[in-house]
C-alpha cells in the first residue's frame, strides 16, 4: 500500500469482546507480520463503550499498540457520559467526533460551538480530530474553521468494497 499511496491507512473498529481476548495484542502483531501490512498504516478504533472495560487492561493495549506504530482512535466521541475521562486516561492518536454533533451544523450554532470545543479538547490531549458525518460542502466549510485534521462522510464517499479501492489505487478501475 505504501508505494501506491503513502497516506493510505486502514481503520478497523474493535469491539469490547475483541479487546478482552487475552491474546489480542499478539493476534494484531501476527496478522501484521503475516500480511506484511505496515503498522503505521493501521488505526484501530475503540468506541466509548469500551470505558466499561478494565482501564488498566485497556491502557496496556493502547500503549503496546502505539509503541509498535499502530494508531488508536476513540470513535463516537461525545456520545458517552465519560468522554473526557477516557481521554484523560488513555493516549489516543485520533478523536472521532460523532456525526450526531454535526447533522444540523449548517443551521445550528450550538452544534458548531460543540465541535469547536471538541476540537480544542483534542488539541489539549495531543490527538488529531476527525469529524464523522460530513455530507455537504457547507458542513465541510464550517469544519475548516477549527482544528479538524480529517473529515469522514458521504460528501467524500459512500462505503466502498476493498476490491474497488485497490482497483482505483492501482489504476485498474
Amino acid at each position: 500500500m505504501r508505494h501506491l499511496d503513502p497516506d493510505f491507512a486502514v481503520h478497523v473498529n474493535l469491539s469490547s469482546v475483541q479487546l478482552e481476548q487475552p491474546d489480542f495484542i499478539d493476534r494484531v502483531w501476527n496478522i501484521l507480520r503475516a500480511t506484511g501490512f505496515p503498522p503505521d498504516h493501521l488505526c484501530l478504533e475503540i468506541t466509548e463503550r469500551c470505558r466499561l472495560l478494565d482501564m488498566n487492561m485497556l491502557l496496556n493495549i493502547v500503549v503496546a499498540l502505539r509503541a509498535g506504530g499502530v494508531k488508536v482512535a476513540l470513535d463516537d466521541f461525545g456520545t458517552g457520559y465519560s468522554s473526557i475521562g477516557i481521554l484523560k486516561n488513555l493516549p489516543f492518536d485520533i478523536i472521532k467526533i460523532d456525526r450526531s454533533f454535526v447533522q444540523n451544523i449548517e443551521n445550528d450554532e450550538m452544534e458548531e460551538k460543540l465541535v469547536a470545543s471538541f476540537s480544542d479538547v483534542g488539541g489539549l490531549f495531543g490527538a488529531n480530530v476527525c469529524v464523522e458525518g460530513i455530507e455537504t460542502a457547507g458542513m465541510r466549510d464550517i469544519m475548516r474553521k477549527y482544528r479538524i485534521h480529517s473529515f469522514q462522510g458521504y460528501y467524500y464517499s459512500r462505503p466502498v468494497e476493498a476490491e474497488e479501492i485497490m482497483a482505483k489505487m492501482t489504476g485498474n478501475a
